[in-house]
């Protein structure tokens, strides 16, 4: 793609600016791609792309992320020449000026912290103990879709097609929401925490990198600093509360497939405790959290809303008709 193109996208009037700032990045559920830049540029990029582009371990997916820092150093590069700013002389000068260096020092320290945050730490211990789990339990899952479908074909009472297929498709998107979220959780925790640790903040402790996060505006000015603290502020609610959509979105799924697969009742019920704690937790950190309003999400004048699960899909099991 080129800065011209997608300068073009930009320009759409229907976009909403900055929709996918605070997103749960499940486009295919999601009711506002079409007026999603993020989204746009993804599925031009994605046109004709080798599918190896979209995997991590390959190195057609680091190709394609070089490509699109480099597009966006290119627009900046524009944008610096048409107000007469010389790019490249602008980068040497301020890259190793005290207060570039004192802003990576203190974000670096701001991360390394955060990384060991009693929060963050348990939304990580959830994820690969969930991860864990669906992997060791996927013929449970196929046992259970093909129960249904047993059950329907022996005309079991109750179990008519439409019944069998309604249930099949609870399981299905049960599980799908499960296996999204679990990974969500960790990344938006930990954005929150580093972005404003509320825990961290130790008066007068120099040794402390949170002891003063407006120091990190590297500015004298009392309005640049506190634009710098609102701003932080801000971005840790609107990340917290995408973490507290997906645990809610969890918790109703776990809770769901336990009903689906009553014999590992006491693993799921594991799982629902470590969410609520998570959950708790994450509201009391992050106070404001779910008052935050995600563009497009929680201001759509047509009421558009992801406030409770997405619709569920079409399960992916043998349909319970049976053979014809």
């Amino acid at each position: 793609m080129t800065p011209r193109r997608l300068r073009q996208l930009a320009a759409n009037p229907g976009n909403i600016p900055g929709v996918y700032n605070y997103c749960d990045r499940w486009c295919e559920r999601c009711p506002l791609t079409a007026r999603c830049l993020n989204f746009q540029m993804e599925q031009e990029e994605r046109a004709g792309e080798d599918p190896a582009a979209r995997d991590v371990a390959n190195q057609a997916f680091w190709d394609t992320l070089t490509n699109s820092f480099q597009l966006t150093i290119e627009m900046i590069r524009e944008d610096c020449a048409e107000r007469g700013i010389d790019f490249d002389k602008l980068v040497s000068e301020s890259g190793d000026t005290p207060r570039v260096q004192k802003k990576i020092e203190q974000g670096k320290a701001r991360r390394a912290q955060a990384k060991e945050h009693p929060l963050v730490e348990a939304a990580h211990d959830y994820t690969m103990t969930a991860h864990k789990w669906l992997a060791e339990h996927r013929d449970a899952f196929e046992a259970a879709a093909d129960s249904l479908v047993s059950a329907h074909l022996a005309r079991l009472p109750g179990h008519t097609e439409s019944h069998v297929g309604s249930l099949a498709a609870s399981l299905a998107d049960a599980l799908d929401v499960v296996r999204w979220y679990h990974t969500m959780i960790p990344p938006k925790t930990y954005r929150a925490v580093s972005q404003h640790p509320v825990e961290s903040k130790v008066a007068h402790d120099p040794d402390d990198p949170f002891a003063d996060l407006m120091d990190e505006a590297g500015d004298d000015d009392p309005e640049s600093r506190q634009a710098e603290h609102d701003a932080r502020d801000s971005d840790a609610n609107g990340s917290a509360k995408v973490a507290l959509i997906s645990i809610d979105r969890s918790l109703d799924a776990w809770a769901r497939l336990r009903a689906h697969l009553p014999d590992h009742g006491d693993a799921i019920i594991d799982f629902l405790v470590r969410l609520d704690r998570l959950r708790r937790e994450t509201e009391r950190l992050f106070p404001k959290a779910r008052a935050f309003v995600r563009p497009g999400f929680d201001d759509a004048p047509d009421g558009i809303s992801r406030a409770t699960s997405p619709p569920p899909r079409s399960p992916p099991f043998p349909s319970p008709a049976g053979p014809s």
